[in-house]
């Protein structure tokens, strides 16, 4: 199943309160409530955004941040209680794309994840084809027929904007 957001929390009252607010708001969303349940979740789901704690029952948010990053690109936002600055650095150096602190006002996270989706979630899982051309906007590959073409950043970015494929 398709999902925009994974929240990983052990603290399940919390977890299910966004999530179900999330999806009140057209943010299809689920929650799970450790490393394992993470790993589990992927096998068979797939989701564009995750909200990851630091502190899980079973790990570290920071070992499965690591640990996501060499399989995916999807933008994982930490949600913490922990306010030490050094918590923050870790969590943007190993991969993190954003920090935000606990207790957090719904309407706001909301917002933060709205705007992330906007921005990474069409360009993360979208793909052009028309059956002559295709353009990967992930991997900014792009084919014509069956050969693939090496295209400098300048001449994806200007593909991109001329044709506005990745807004389709």
């Amino acid at each position: 199943m398709k999902y925009h957001c994974l929240i990983i929390d052990d603290e399940k009252v919390l977890a299910d309160s966004t999530a179900e607010y999330f999806n009140l708001f057209g943010v299809k969303t689920v929650s799970v409530y450790g490393a394992d349940d993470c790993r589990k979740f992927f096998k068979d789901n797939t989701a564009e955004l995750i909200l990851l704690d630091i502190n899980l029952g079973d790990g570290s948010g920071f070992d499965l941040c690591k640990e996501l990053r060499e399989k995916t690109n999807i933008p994982i936002l930490f949600i913490s209680a922990r306010t030490s600055d050094d918590d923050k650095i870790v969590a943007l150096n190993i991969g993190g794309d954003d920090y935000i602190q606990k207790p957090y006002s719904l309407g706001v996270l909301l917002a933060k994840v709205k705007a992330v989706l906007k921005r990474y979630g069409r360009a993360a899982t979208c793909e052009y084809s028309d059956g002559y051309l295709t353009v990967n906007f992930l991997s900014k590959q792009v084919k014509v027929k069956d050969t693939s073409i090496k295209l400098t950043t300048l001449e994806f970015k200007l593909l991109n904007k001329k044709t506005n494929l990745s807004l389709r």
